[in-house]
């Protein structure tokens, strides 16, 4: 199949797909299949994760090699593959891990770390952007691929990472993917884990709350600057949606 203009930067990005594997699995643990690979082609306008062959519409590389469609690709054959959700309700256990990969693999070849991604894309929207309201743990039929449920998603796993530690954090994924490795799973299974594995109560914490209605106090203040969080200025955090119960 003839590529196009874009076929040079689409094999050199998915011919790294061995290296992407070998990376995550050091941060999910075992790759759950046999085979590995993928596939580019033109015209499909999306990027989808089939089991062990992803595949990517060569539009993804206009602008060069682009590695991070494909961590988050490959991230979806431990979350969505080995793990699947157990009903719509739960998409965000794909699409937020798949896109926190995407941060991960960034601060493994130092193109930022995830917790300045995760800045990024939160100093994207202001406090009164309907990007805060939406129900990411519940998005509704024809709402399950919202941008949210991405964006907030790996912002989410973010805030955790900071309120657990990396120690319990990286714990807690490994442990995700070994124990519903071939099965379904549910946000409440998640966030219970969470509390086990860090011996930190986590359903009153906002992260949880903040999958339902907004990401609250606590993502407001772990997504801010250092030099925020010391100068004590309030202004810039999202605190509108905490008055949304969820």
């Amino acid at each position: 199949e003839d590529l196009g203009a874009n076929a040079e930067s689409a094999r050199a990005s998915v011919e790294r797909t061995a290296e992407v594997i070998d990376f995550e699995s050091s941060v999910f643990g075992d790759y759950p299949f046999e085979a590995q690979g993928g596939v580019a082609t033109v015209g499909i306008g999306f990027a989808l994760e089939n089991q062990t062959r992803p595949v990517y519409d060569t539009a993804f590389f206009r602008r060069g090699a682009n590695t991070s469609v494909v961590s988050h690709e490959l991230a979806h054959q431990w979350f969505g593959d080995s793990v699947a959700v157990q009903s719509w309700r739960n998409i965000w256990l794909h699409e937020g891990f798949a896109t926190y990969a995407s941060y991960l693999w960034s601060e493994h070849v130092g193109e930022g770390t995830a917790q300045e991604v995760a800045q990024y894309y939160y100093d994207l929207h202001p406090a009164d952007d309907p990007f805060w309201q939406f129900i990411v743990a519940s998005p509704g039929a024809g709402n399950e691929f919202n941008g949210a449920v991405y964006d907030r998603g790996g912002m989410t796993l973010q805030a955790l990472r900071n309120k657990i530690g990396d120690d319990a954090f990286f714990t807690l994924l490994k442990t995700w993917t070994s124990e519903h490795r071939y099965g379904n799973a549910t946000i409440e299974q998640f966030v219970a884990l969470a509390e086990k594995v860090s011996g930190q109560p986590l359903y009153d914490f906002s992260w949880v709350v903040g999958l339902v209605a907004g990401f609250l106090v606590y993502l407001a203040l772990s997504m801010r600057t250092n030099e925020e969080a010391t100068s004590g200025a309030n202004s810039s955090s999202r605190v509108g949606p905490a008055a949304v119960d969820g």
